[in-house]
């Protein structure tokens, strides 16, 4: 199965890792490997987090306060749409859609 990023996630989380980065050396890397986890979790077993709103569904990060948010496509390419700050408001990124 293949993914791709809206660019404002794929910015999301690179500003996300430039941030920890800059809080502690190493961390932002950390961040990128976890989320980078993540994401094969997803594409190995996609229907396994729960669904926040209809096709759209959230893969929690175990370390950093961050969630995944994606949905699986006609074409079975994993989109996701957002790197979310799980403190941030939770609907932001509805306006993606």
């Amino acid at each position: 199965m293949k993914h791709r990023f809206l660019s404002v996630a794929e910015t999301e989380m690179f500003e996300a890792a430039l941030y920890l980065e800059s809080e502690s050396k190493g961390l932002g890397f950390e961040f990128l490997e976890e989320a980078n986890h993540c994401i094969e979790q997803i594409k190995s077993f996609p229907e396994a987090w729960p669904e926040i709103r209809p096709g759209i569904r959230r893969h929690l990060t175990k370390r950093f306060p961050y969630s995944l948010l994606y949905s699986l496509r006609k074409d079975n390419t994993i989109l996701i749409l957002a790197v979310m700050h799980c403190k941030k408001a939770p609907e932001y990124w509805i306006d993606r859609l």
